[in-house]
């Protein structure tokens, strides 16, 4: 349900445009909509998984992640002025499939050297690190501008490696949870490199 949400979240905005309803009601109805979709909803799955088991303590950890969630919506909502190219800070859909492809893909990583990701406090420093960059200053590319032929284009990449994920999905190879990895570095590596520059300037 979170994935076909993500799919709906896609076509939404484009659909309003192309039929000229933009307004800020339906700009509202779409945050809610995500708020539910890749924060409540991944929350409640996390919490039922295995955060239960957690006690009071993956409550906690689990508030924290919706209240960085609906504090990164919020942000989105009001900065009238953002880059149409980047996202600051992690995109609520992305974190939503972060965090859920441990779970899809449970199977896999238990088998592989990457099984220490599902004792406690691993699990708990994963969700207070997805939101925190849900909440950061950091830049994460959009899949909404540069999409120009010619140019290097995340939105491309993406767009051709899809197939592939669900081939992954298939066959149970953690492909779309490889793609998400490389999103995040590549952005913290990209935004870190910047201010890096700016200050030698």
């Amino acid at each position: 349900c979170i994935f076909f949400a993500a799919i709906l979240d896609g076509c939404d905005g484009r659909l309003a445009r192309k039929l000229g309803v933009e307004s800020l009601f339906g700009s509202e109805l779409d945050s809610l909509s995500d708020a539910i979709s890749f924060v409540l909803a991944p929350a409640i799955l996390l919490y039922s998984w295995t955060v239960s088991d957690f006690g009071i303590l993956g409550v906690a950890i689990l508030a924290l992640y919706l209240c960085a969630g609906l504090f990164r919506l919020a942000r989105f909502n009001i900065e009238s002025n953002q880059e149409k190219n980047v996202f600051i800070g992690l995109p609520t859909p992305v974190a939503a499939f972060f965090v859920t492809s441990f779970i899809v893909y449970q199977e896999w990583l238990e088998a592989s050297r990457a099984y220490f990701i599902f004792h406690k406090l691993w699990m708990i420093i994963l969700i207070v690190l997805i939101a925190y960059l849900m909440i950061s200053s950091i830049k994460f590319p959009s899949f909404k501008g540069n999409r120009g032929a010619g140019h290097f284009s995340l939105y491309k990449i993406f767009m051709y490696l899809f197939p592939v994920g669900l081939l992954g999905i298939v066959f149970g190879y953690p492909i779309f949870l490889f793609m998400q990895l490389w999103y995040i570095f590549y952005s913290i590596g990209t935004t870190m490199l910047a201010r890096f520059n700016s200050k030698k300037i």
